[in-house]
């Protein structure tokens, strides 16, 4: 009988660049997938402007470096 492990927790995105309403980050697999595979990356940024919502979705793909437009 073989036993799951459980996959490393993931680090924090990676700092490229920026500019005044651009970022680049870069995602980097854990050391430890278990035998999984990655499928997609997500991130969130914080709206403290929208009191309904916590976390607004800006990006969500399989790229491990991304950049995010219009954060103006």
């Amino acid at each position: 009988m073989v036993s799951a492990s459980t996959p490393s927790k993931p680090s924090a995105p990676v700092f490229i660049s920026s500019t005044t309403t651009e970022l680049t980050l870069m995602f980097v697999a854990p050391e430890n997938l278990s035998g999984s595979q990655i499928t997609s990356y997500k991130l969130f940024v914080d709206t403290l402007d929208n009191p309904q919502s916590d976390y607004q979705l800006i990006y969500q793909g399989a790229l491990t470096t991304v950049t995010v437009d219009s954060l103006v």
